[in-house]
């Protein structure tokens, strides 16, 4: 298996295929996932199943969650934030999205184009729903990432109420959500270039940790397109 430093996670070729998923072993020798969500994975057995449910429902949404977890393990392993945590994000990241399959959600989330205000407000059910079904299954940590992972007031810092022990992961967990929804391509767009990534995120998230977050990514990217 590979480590972070040998896995470019922006390419399209290094995100799992929805019949890779089904052969953990696979995806672990052919360096598609890194030893830390390898690990993730094999330690929350759980988490298998809701995995290949989202491959199921949405290959690109599946892709997502994986582009999101390397981002958030490169930024721990960077900032050398323990080991505790940083395996939660990664868990949070491949479950953030698991609501997307419910059914109506699901129709929403395949819609080729924009979503109208109706739609919106079917969308921003799903973290909600996650976070019922991972009860009694992840821990509370992984949980509150999944259900705040939509809220502006938490991505922008606005919540006075916000757990002072989660404000660090939730906004790695924030940026690298961004980051890998900004440069990826989805059925109604492409993905953008990344000094327009980097111009947004900036714009975005404006505390000095947040600009050391941004700074490791688009870093890696650009050493990777090198």
């Amino acid at each position: 298996m590979k480590e972070i430093a040998q896995i470019n996670p922006i390419e399209n070729n290094a995100h799992p295929s929805k019949a890779e998923l089904f052969d953990l072993e696979k995806m672990a020798e052919d360096g598609m996932i890194t030893d830390s969500i390898y690990n993730t994975i094999k330690e929350n057995p759980f988490c298998i199943e809701m995995i290949k449910e989202i491959a199921e429902f949405d290959e690109i949404t599946f892709k997502h969650s994986f582009g999101v977890a390397r981002y958030v393990e490169l930024i721990s392993k960077k900032i050398g934030l323990d080991k505790r945590t940083a395996e939660d994000l990664i868990l949070a990241a491949l479950l953030h999205d698991l609501g997307k399959s419910d059914e109506d959600i699901s129709k929403v989330v395949k819609k080729n184009g924009p979503l109208d205000s109706r739609e919106k407000e079917i969308m921003r059910r799903h973290p909600e729903i996650a976070f019922r079904r991972l009860e009694g299954r992840a821990n509370d940590v992984v949980r509150k990432i999944v259900v705040a992972h939509h809220e502006d007031n938490y991505r922008t810092g606005s919540v006075k109420s916000q757990p002072e022990n989660l404000e660090l992961p939730l906004r790695i967990f924030f940026i690298s959500d961004d980051f890998d929804a900004l440069i990826s391509e989805r059925q109604y767009k492409e993905g953008l270039p990344i000094d327009e990534v980097e111009e947004i995120l900036r714009k975005k998230f404006k505390r000095d940790d947040d600009q050391r977050f941004i700074d490791i990514l688009v870093d890696d990217f650009k050493n990777k397109i090198q």
